[in-house]
């Protein structure tokens, strides 16, 4: 028995509920899809979403520098140097194409379990996937990279480039983070420290905790058994998958220190699920496609150690 485009629609039906002309989702269902995926990703459960209407949007944000409250001389106006001047300016996101195409034979099609529900788990499978796939782009991207798919905006690694520390190849410690630390200027230190975090590798905190755990004293069994990150001078180590431990000019690596509220990622409302059916290959094609985009909004306010080793 062959399936044809009939067949095919009545598999997809699960999805096709949800789902407008041209396998456009509604605001509703693109919100809960992306929701589902941001949940599923360390960084972008901690950075802040916005679902963008347009494909390139500019939001809003203002400082205010300085010393703000003056002495005050009774039945005097403060001169006008002391006034406060709020500094107004825009953080432009545009998002770039994202497209994940998943085939499926007939003959996959006919022999499994599932039946017409397939489609429906292997979406939910697609959204943890580009979940994990999106993430790297926040961080890894960079116009500049050999690799495509990755080259389309700049993430995390390239957009932090003011407050730059050389780990000069040495293992992480609380010297590097103190380092990285006074890195960032003293006017951003106003900033909730308990906001701030140290994103990077997995392998990264590991080798950090395993250094730590020969003192003999609670910390050392501390940090052997527990599930939780570690905490250089109180600020959280947070372990992001598919982080770069590979950098030249050996096995080095990264840690950025920020708030991750200050990191913005973009989604563009107009996701699309689409199936097309091609009778000679006898397969069936799920295609989904998005577009996403990053910005940071105080690039001043993050620092980043380099050259972290993690052999």
């Amino acid at each position: 028995m062959t399936i044809g485009n009939t067949e095919v629609l009545k598999k997809i039906e699960m999805l096709s509920d949800e789902l407008e002309n041209g396998g456009l989702m509604p605001p509703k269902v693109a919100k809960k899809f992306i929701i589902s995926a941001v949940e599923s990703a360390p960084l972008l459960k901690m950075m802040r979403t916005v679902m963008m209407k347009e494909p390139e949007q500019k939001f809003p944000k203002m400082t205010i520098e300085g010393r703000v409250a003056h002495a005050a001389v009774e039945s005097e106006t403060p001169p006008s140097a002391n006034f406060v001047k709020p500094t107004t300016d825009e953080v432009n996101i545009t998002t770039k194409e994202l497209v994940s195409i998943v085939p499926l034979s007939d003959t996959v099609m006919e022999d499994n379990v599932e039946g017409k529900a397939l489609w429906k788990t292997i979406e939910v499978y697609m959204r943890k996937k580009i979940a994990s796939d999106v993430q790297e782009n926040f961080t890894e991207g960079d116009i500049t990279s050999a690799d495509p798919d990755l080259a389309l905006f700049d993430g995390l690694q390239a957009l932090v480039t003011s407050n730059v520390v050389d780990g000069l190849g040495a293992a992480w410690s609380a010297d590097l983070a103190v380092d990285g630390m006074n890195a960032i200027p003293e006017a951003y230190w106003e900033q909730e420290e308990s906001m701030l975090r140290w994103l990077g590798a997995p392998k990264t905190e590991r080798l950090y905790r395993l250094a730590l755990t020969p003192r003999e004293s609670a910390l050392g069994d501390l940090l052997l058994n527990q599930k939780s990150g570690s905490s250089p001078l109180g600020i959280p180590m947070v372990n992001i998958p598919r982080w770069p431990t590979n950098l030249t000019p050996g096995n080095y690596s990264t840690e950025i220190l920020m708030n991750p509220k200050q990191f913005l990622g973009g989604w563009h409302r107009n996701i699309r699920i689409e199936f097309e059916r091609k009778a000679t290959a006898r397969k069936t094609y799920m295609v989904i496609s998005m577009r996403v985009g990053c910005a940071l909004e105080e690039e001043l306010a993050a620092a980043k150690v380099e050259n972290v080793l993690v052999a």
